[in-house]
């Protein structure tokens, strides 16, 4: 071990030997033999089937041991005594993790055992490479969406469960991507924040989205309506208002587009066709076909381009085209519907610079590109 500051936070010369003999004394040994010992509960379920209660998560039903999980994490301890109260004391307790966990959040398999692991063994495991990582090659995968993502999973695990050692951590971890990541992955992690009333991070996500060009508009569908007017209010302030569907924030353009946007939500063509003609806007004007390709179901794109208003490789200031905002939706139908209509993904221009990743994610969901 290098000088500077050793595993125990030592300023200056480290003792090699005194770090070895910790990790190889009979305790250190016994803890991490115990360790081991509680995982093989978890990763080997066919030879250790002692489970006597279940958590469902992702239709996966994961068996758990009460004692284990009531001694270590005081949640569950809880859990447990309000389903024998419940229930009677001999039942199995069966819990579904989607309804465990607040606001209808979503929690993957992957993140959820991970954090579970941690209350087994105290011992946090590597990121799964499939799940933590996008498709690019070139990509460093330190701050890509799905690390992002996967991050905010074990976050929400490790919230719901009060695990406070962890929510430190991964606090950490995700204030280290506010700088790195798309503008638009900060919104997941704002959420985050804010529901688990993690002031810090959602104070630096405040900051970052208050300096972006994300309109008002996705502001207000994806976020809290506190918290968008709390943005919009702080970009008044600061006079930095920038707001990629509208042109120079002109109030009442945006009043015009946000009427649009509305009767395409609604899938209502009459009233569209009557409010572009009364505005004087185009479906590119308002970007409605990527409004469509966020926010509304498949059918309103399809209505959308069989009117054949809309450029269909219109680019919002962001750099991206609808099939961007469709592909990072996943939603495998508009694509297709976009396929069909000779979307062009290979049409890179300079403003889409350092975002050929997108066209990467694009050609994994696809698989015709």
């Amino acid at each position: 071990m290098d000088g500077g500051s050793c595993l125990y936070g030592c300023a200056g010369e480290c003792d090699d030997s005194f770090a070895t003999e910790q990790e190889t004394s009979p305790e250190m040994l016994g803890l991490d033999k115990l360790s081991r010992s509680l995982e093989k509960l978890l990763t080997v379920p066919s030879q250790y089937d002692y489970s006597d209660a279940e958590i469902v998560v992702e239709g996966v039903e994961v068996g758990v041991h009460r004692c284990v999980l009531a001694v270590r994490n005081d949640y569950f301890h809880g859990r447990f005594k309000q389903w024998d109260a419940e229930m009677g004391k001999g039942s199995r307790p069966r819990f579904l993790l989607n309804q465990l966990v607040p606001d209808g959040v979503v929690v993957g398999c992957d993140a959820f055992l991970a954090v579970l692991k941690y209350i087994y063994t105290g011992k946090l495991v590597p990121c799964p490479v499939e799940v933590s990582t996008c498709v690019d090659h070139t990509c460093s995968h330190d701050s890509c969406p799905p690390a992002v993502d996967y991050v905010v999973e074990l976050m929400y695990s490790s919230a719901t469960f009060q695990i406070k050692e962890l929510v430190m951590v991964f606090q950490r971890r995700l204030m280290s991507f506010i700088d790195k990541v798309f503008v638009e992955d900060v919104i997941p992690i704002t959420l985050l924040a804010d529901r688990c009333r993690l002031e810090p991070l959602f104070s630096r996500c405040i900051q970052r989205l208050v300096q972006s060009d994300v309109s008002s508009i996705a502001l207000e569908e994806e976020l809290p309506p506190e918290v968008s007017t709390k943005i919009e209010a702080l970009r008044v302030k600061l006079k930095l208002d920038v707001q990629s569907n509208t042109v120079e924030g002109d109030a009442k353009r945006e009043e015009k587009i946000k009427k649009i946007l509305k009767a395409v939500k609604w899938g209502d063509v009459d009233l569209l066709k009557l409010l572009l003609v009364e505005s004087g806007l185009t479906l590119d004007d308002a970007f409605a076909l990527h409004y469509a390709a966020a926010y509304c179901e498949p059918g309103v794109m399809k209505k959308l381009v069989n009117m054949k208003l809309a450029g269909i490789n219109c680019r919002n200031s962001q750099g991206y085209t609808a099939l961007h905002v469709a592909a990072r939706r996943k939603e495998s139908s508009i694509i297709m519907a976009k396929l069909i209509h000779q979307f062009h993904t290979h049409s890179l221009t300079l403003s889409l610079l350092g975002r050929q990743r997108q066209e990467v994610y694009l050609k994994a969901w696809t698989g015709f590109i």
